[in-house]
C-alpha cells in the first residue's frame, strides 16, 4: 500500500487521539487532565 498524504494525516490523528486517551485514562483517581478537559475552568472538579 502506498503511503498517501491522507494516510499519513490519518495515522497522525489516530496516534494523537490514542495518546490523549492514554493520558486521560492513566491519570490518578481525582486528577484532572486540563489539556483534555474542555469544560470551563469553573466547572472542573
Amino acid at each position: 500500500m502506498a503511503t498517501t498524504p491522507t494516510a499519513a494525516v490519518s495515522a497522525t490523528v489516530s496516534a494523537t487521539m490514542s495518546a490523549a486517551v492514554s493520558a486521560t485514562t492513566d491519570a490518578p483517581e481525582g486528577a484532572t487532565n486540563h489539556a483534555t478537559d474542555f469544560r470551563p475552568t469553573e466547572d472542573r472538579p
